[in-house]
């Protein structure tokens, strides 16, 4: 049978949506004047590439610069892609070493469900 025209719109909706919220799982802020990271998610590729650090600061997001004075929002808008798609990033330290990683993005992983179903 034949999906209905707006059955149909949603589920190309919700499915473009959920390809495009992929993301690397870490926390960015403006810190001194730079975009820096503030917290990693344990299961996501930002902490499992064992290099980014919380206080690191963000320096290029997928070849775009990101010089001091960035505001937040321009790296959050920089991050999300399509699930499995690489995202090249240079990071500098606070002690001044600058350095690239190139992540793969993935899909925000939900928490399992409370106990009991509920």
């Amino acid at each position: 049978s034949f999906l209905r025209l707006p059955r149909f719109l949603s589920l190309v909706t919700s499915r473009r949506d959920r390809d495009m919220s992929a993301g690397i799982g870490c926390g960015i802020a403006v810190v001194n004047n730079s975009l820096s990271i503030i917290s990693l998610v344990p299961t996501a590729p930002a902490a499992l590439c064992g290099q980014i650090a919380v206080g690191d600061a963000l320096k290029d997001i997928n070849g775009t610069p990101l010089p001091p004075g960035t505001a937040q929002d321009v790296a959050v808008s920089l991050i999300p892609g399509p699930v499995g798609t690489p995202l090249p990033l240079t990071l500098q330290t606070p002690q001044g070493s600058t350095y690239s990683v190139t992540l793969i993005r993935q899909a925000p992983i939900s928490p399992p469900p409370p106990p009991g179903g509920g």
